[in-house]
């Protein structure tokens, strides 16, 4: 369809109002007319002078009215008129002739069903005044009826076919926009639509200093609420949503953005103040069940809010803060509602940095391995843990307390696990060969690793391929990941320990192990948590507590490491309750594989008091 735009207009209706006047000055004569003439200049004056009040920029479909029900019905009687009484002979010709022009201006703009009717009825009374007026005969006759025939049905069957056609084309497209811009079960806006009026809402707030708020609304444990209502699940957000738009203005916009996840675009949340007490509302309307039909169901709801222009002034953006505050809302506390806090997305965007550099990390050969000592109470070198350190090209030496965890949390650990593994076993088997058979390394498993179901298989192919004996590597894992699954753990403790690997439980004492279940658990050695070596032998319930691990380890026939020995006094207690191995600054620092190779075979130097 071509676009008529407000110029096209204004000439259409100019070229009329000249041409009306025209035929008056020339024709001054004839009553009739000027009379016509003059009332078709008046018709054409008029719609200028809407141009101006009701711009067709904003009334498109009022201007579009009157040109196809008033104007252009208007100068076809008139020209019909001036051609009967000045032409009589030509009448129906040019009749059929303006009848076209009419037909095709029709067909490319307005697609106008009653200008469709007119032109026919139009076309037969222009023949039926000819036929009056002009005097046909014989032939002529003949072929004008035939003419006028063809093109009435010509017009009528554009009038059904063609314009059902384009109907139903209509139907399909109107279809197609609501399944990319509307929800199909709450018949809400989606998140394509809410971004775009998002959009134009930051549009708008900037340039006339407007503010407002987007709220996040997430629906608490809904995957129970599918598993228990499987064909009622649909019925149950269509409610929410439902509640939800009766609750806000009509000039607030709700969306449904997820299967479980709802979107309010508001002007009732400018300030953090007013955003809080809508977020209340909001909340509020959770408190009433809601009927499903067959029954009422109660749900909660976790809201984030994010604030323009405070927060954003992007609308993607404005989103995505809104939509992480309350993942972090839920983290803390459901049935709740959060604002968004620039200090904590500060820390997630360092974290996400740090995440999409530690996935690097590896294939560029940024981390490598440090080996703190295990030392018996002679200082003579054991053993060695191995652990992991991060040499970023930007930012050097990264400290382990800010990586470590960020891999943990991540998928990363298991990329980053394996190559320790292979590593430290690839290492402690270089000095096993050169004249310490006996040196044993100790790997940290996290807890995403001992549920990896390919442990086993990695473990044993980094055996194979270093030649490590399984006797030689110890896997740490902490306590608290027993309790998590001991089953799985015990499985997967027992295989490992089939290959001759040993296990050490590390930071004991500061979870809650059953002491059964850790009886039945392959475990060698158990490691006695830096917190309360810290605090020995000056604390009494500290010694009480190491007295009570070293005397169970010994019960069960297991040894046990103590970590974070840095005093003589903190040593001379620990060995006297009969502790196996000592782990800390008093013997060593973590140490590079190359300075750690100068220490083998003796003991090591003093570094503490």
């Amino acid at each position: 369809m071509i676009h008529y735009r407000s110029r096209d207009f204004a000439f259409s209706h100019s070229a009329g109002l000249v041409g009306a006047l025209l035929i008056c000055f020339f024709f001054r004569g004839d009553g009739i007319l000027v009379g016509s003439g003059a009332a078709l200049a008046l018709l054409e004056a008029a719609m200028l002078a809407l141009l101006l009040v009701r711009p067709p920029a904003r009334h498109y479909r009022l201007h579009f009215s009157l040109l196809v029900r008033g104007v252009i019905p208007a100068a076809l009687c008139f020209s019909l008129l001036l051609t009967a009484l000045k032409l009589p002979q030509y009448l129906f010709f040019v009749s059929l002739f303006w009848v076209m022009c009419a037909y095709i201006f029709n067909t490319l703009i307005f697609r106008a069903r009653f200008l469709y009717a007119f032109l026919g009825v139009y076309l037969v009374g222009s023949l039926a005044v000819a036929f009056t007026v002009g005097g046909y005969s014989g032939f002529l006759a003949i072929a004008t009826v035939f003419v006028t025939i063809i093109a009435v049905f010509l017009l009528w069957y554009h009038y059904t076919h063609v314009l059902r056609y384009e109907r139903e084309l209509e139907e399909k497209r109107l279809e197609v926009e609501r399944a990319t811009f509307y929800d199909r079960v709450t018949g809400l806006p989606n998140r394509h639509l809410f971004l775009d009026r998002l959009e134009v809402a930051v549009n708008q707030g900037r340039r006339q200093g407007r503010a407002f708020a987007v709220l996040v609304v997430d629906l608490d444990g809904f995957t129970r609420h599918q598993e228990e209502l499987p064909d009622g699940a649909r019925a149950l957000v269509r409610a929410i949503g439902e509640r939800m738009r009766e609750a806000v203005r009509v000039s607030d916009t709700v969306a449904c953005i997820g299967l479980d996840s709802f979107a309010l675009l508001t002007g009732e949340g400018a300030t953090s103040e007013q955003a809080s007490r809508f977020g209340e509302k909001v909340l509020h309307l959770f408190d009433r069940p809601f009927p499903l039909g067959f029954g009422e169901r109660v749900v909660s709801a976790t809201i984030g809010i994010s604030l323009f222009p405070g927060d954003s002034q992007e609308a993607a953006e404005l989103l995505r803060r809104a939509e992480e505050t309350v993942h972090r809302a839920k983290a803390l506390e459901r049935g709740r509602y959060l604002l968004f806090d620039h200090a904590v997305d500060t820390a997630l965007r360092e974290k996400r940095r740090m995440e999409e550099d530690l996935a690097l990390a590896v294939p560029r050969g940024e981390l490598f391995l440090q080996y703190q000592p295990k030392c018996d109470g002679e200082g003579r070198l054991v053993s060695h843990e191995s652990l992991v350190r991060w040499r970023h090209p930007a930012r050097g030496v990264v400290p382990p307390l800010s990586f470590i965890s960020v891999l943990e949390e991540s998928n990363l650990i298991l990329d980053a696990g394996r190559w320790i593994l292979a590593e430290a076993a690839r290492q402690n088997r270089a000095w096993n060969g050169a004249g310490h058979p006996d040196l044993g390394v100790a790997v940290n498993l996290s807890p995403r690793q001992l549920l990896d179901p390919n442990l086993l298989s990695d473990v044993q192919r980094v055996l194979r391929e270093s030649g490590l004996a399984g006797g030689n590597l110890e896997l740490e894992i902490t306590e608290s990941m027993i309790v998590k699954d001991i089953d799985r753990t015990q499985e997967v403790l027992e295989a490992l320990h089939a290959l001759g690997i040993r296990i050490s439980v590390d930071d004991f004492g500061t979870g809650y192990s059953s002491l059964v279940r850790l009886l039945e658990l392959p475990v060698d050695v158990i490691k006695i948590d830096k917190s309360f070596v810290d605090k020995v032998p000056m604390h009494d319930h500290a010694k009480a507590v190491v007295r009570l691990i070293i005397g169970m380890a010994k019960h069960m026939g297991r040894k046990t490491v103590a970590e974070g020995v840095e005093t003589r006094e903190q040593l001379a207690f620990l060995v006297d309750e009969g502790c196996s191995l000592f782990q800390g600054y008093y013997f060593s620092r973590p140490l590079d594989a190359a300075v750690f190779g100068t220490r083998l075979g003796g003991r090591l130097p003093v570094a503490g008091p």
